[in-house]
């Protein structure tokens, strides 16, 4: 059975799939966080020094790659183990669906049934662990920028 969205199903809709689209950004800016800090303290190892605006520079031309180039530094660099791949070649499939696919292959599933589109609450551990992440991510990034001692262990 088809029917039209009302205004508010339809707003509802988008700004769920603008906060979806908005936390993938997320695990790709942890990425390049991550391969960012690698680069930087493999060069250290090497005897080499950078700069802060050095590695603030890196960090703004990884920030430039796509998904799939992200992935696989981040594996060639053991970021992302050998055991995960797969998961993250998954959620590549899935974003890049969403993003550019979803409209077309599925946007008529929007009018075939009157159905509410579920709240999907951010539980509170998951919020613990996003605000510790972003934390952590940013101690590890000033520490690994300022010292030649930094803890990596990927």
């Amino acid at each position: 059975m088809r029917r039209q969205m009302t205004a508010g199903e339809l707003e509802d809709f988008y700004r769920r799939i603008g906060a979806a689209i908005w936390r993938l950004q997320y695990l790709e800016d942890i990425l390049v966080n991550f391969l960012t800090l690698k680069l930087v303290h493999e060069r250290r190892c090497a005897g080499g020094t950078v700069a802060m605006a050095e590695a603030q520079a890196q960090l703004a031309e990884k920030r430039k790659l796509t998904l799939g180039p992200l992935i696989e530094s981040c594996v060639s660099k053991k970021i992302i183990s050998r055991e995960r791949v797969q998961r993250f070649e998954a959620f590549k499939a899935e974003r890049h669906w969403l993003v550019h696919r979803s409209m077309i292959e599925n946007g008529d599933d929007l009018y075939l049934a009157p159905r509410e589109i579920p709240s999907l609450p951010v539980s509170p551990p998951f919020k613990k662990r996003r605000a510790r992440s972003a934390t952590f991510c940013s101690r590890i990034f000033k520490h690994g920028l300022r010292s030649t001692a930094f803890p990596w262990t990927g």
